[in-house]
């Protein structure tokens, strides 16, 4: 008679896991409901991301203490429980994927104004992707112009009307303006740049920024000054705003304000004025990507001696300032050079691409179905980590392929904390149910007996 054979061997142990598999593959099915049960959660009761902790804190709290009280302080890995509890933290875990908790909360920037950053938000530490990027050559027919700074209104604009005309009258492309222009000046002042602006719109295209205003929460379109609404249209003004995360960078920029989308940002202008036919991203955000080196630099006090190089170049026009100085993965950067980079990237299609949120819980799924693996094949808690960690490495290297082929934001924070905290839940309540086992093992030493 053949040897029986142990139950620890490699084979058992690969026939378990075979039989594990195909038992847990239903549970497909499940995920599938769970995920249209998500979307009906944040359809219907949540307003904001940040609400999603009013349900996922005491669920997950509800979640182990049902399951610690249904297995009857049983060891963790009965198959069962042990699978329940999987499935409700990929549970959890798809909420906050939908709500963006652990991502990118993002607050409005715009030029002068800012308001408070969310301190949710993970992204910061997605940004080694820009190390792996390609980046592009910057085209030859642009420019970035910058004026001198701390004058007051009036010579601001004097400066404005002339640079409009030297501009104009040096074969320029056309001319953008990172600025607003939101209060009146003199009347002679706004008169002569008024006049200025309709001389050179008959030969280029003229664009400026515009803010906006809060009123009761929300933020409204703020136009030019009245006196200059009789040269500048509405049509010709465009959006600076871009939004800053938790660490105070700027890395997205909407293409539309409030999505409204004759409200178009400037460089979305000035990207449809240089290119007929430019991709946009589809979910109305740029993650801008900056060239090779930056654009052509020319102060406004030295126009005048290099005014031969402005000869076809469509010019960028903006300040050097404190008050308009932003982090981005780049470096602290001018607001006009931001905007350079958004150009640039709408032009040469060279933006980073995110993945919809089902790719993450899909992700979240698998990297947590792992850790219930390598738990049931009865592995030591180092080896689980060991593997772990190569499987961490996996996702960050596909992550980078990812950025470096496609440009494809694959979004890694979800499944690498998922996995991680399912990791630690599962050794936690591990030692506590062995150490629950062991207390009652030990006898109880009856009250006036014999003792040893």
């Amino acid at each position: 008679m053949p040897p029986k054979e142990s139950s620890n061997s490699p084979d058992s142990i690969s026939d378990e896991l075979r039989k594990d598999l195909l038992k847990h593959a239903v549970l497909g099915v499940p995920i599938a409901l769970v995920d249209l049960l998500v979307l009906w959660i944040m359809n219907s009761f949540f307003a904001q991301p940040w609400q999603i902790l009013w349900f996922a804190v005491p669920f997950t709290v509800l979640a182990i203490f049902a399951w610690w009280r249904l297995t009857g302080h049983r060891n963790i890995r009965i198959g069962k429980w042990y699978f329940l509890l999987f499935a409700l933290f990929v549970l959890v875990f798809s909420l906050a994927s939908y709500s963006e908790l652990f991502n990118w909360s993002r607050s409005l920037r715009g030029y002068n104004e800012s308001v408070p950053t969310n301190f949710l938000s993970l992204n910061w530490l997605g940004d080694w992707r820009y190390w792996f990027v390609k980046e592009s050559e910057p085209d030859e027919d642009f420019g970035v112009v910058f004026m001198p700074s701390g004058e007051t209104t009036e010579v601001g604009r004097v400066h404005v009307a002339q640079l409009i005309s030297l501009a104009a009258n040096s074969g320029v492309k056309g001319i953008a303006f990172d600025f607003h222009f939101r209060d009146n000046s003199q009347a002679q002042v706004d008169e002569k740049l008024c006049n200025e602006i309709k001389s050179a719109q008959a030969k280029i295209p003229i664009f400026l920024g515009h803010g906006f205003d809060r009123q009761n929460g929300d933020i409204v379109f703020k136009g030019v000054a009245q006196n200059l609404q009789t040269c500048i249209p509405d049509s010709s003004l465009g959006h600076t705003i871009a939004y800053s995360e938790f660490d105070n960078k700027i890395r997205l920029v909407p293409l539309y304000f409030k999505n409204i989308t004759s409200r178009e940002s400037l460089s979305l202008k000035i990207a449809r004025t240089l290119e007929k036919d430019i991709h946009l991203p589809s979910k109305g955000l740029v993650q801008f990507i900056k060239p090779s080196r930056n654009f052509p630099e020319f102060e406004f006090n030295d126009l005048y001696q290099k005014r031969d190089r402005l000869h076809d170049k469509f010019l960028l026009v903006g300040e050097r300032k404190k008050s308009d100085t932003w982090p981005t993965p780049y470096g602290l950067l001018p607001g006009v050079i931001i905007h350079s980079y958004l150009v640039h990237s709408l032009r040469h299609n060279q933006f980073f691409e995110r993945t919809p949120s089902w790719s993450s819980l899909l992700m979240v799924f698998t990297a947590c179905f792992l850790v219930v693996v390598f738990f049931s094949a009865g592995w030591s808690k180092k080896r689980i980590a060991l593997l772990l960690l190569l499987v961490s490495l996996l996702i960050c290297a596909l992550a980078l392929i990812a950025a470096r082929l496609w440009l494809v934001w694959l979004d890694v924070i979800y499944p690498l904390l998922a996995m991680w905290l399912f990791f630690a839940l599962l050794l936690t309540l591990s030692k506590v149910a062995k150490e629950a086992k062991l207390a009652a093992a030990i006898p109880t030493v009856a009250s006036g007996g014999p003792s040893a």
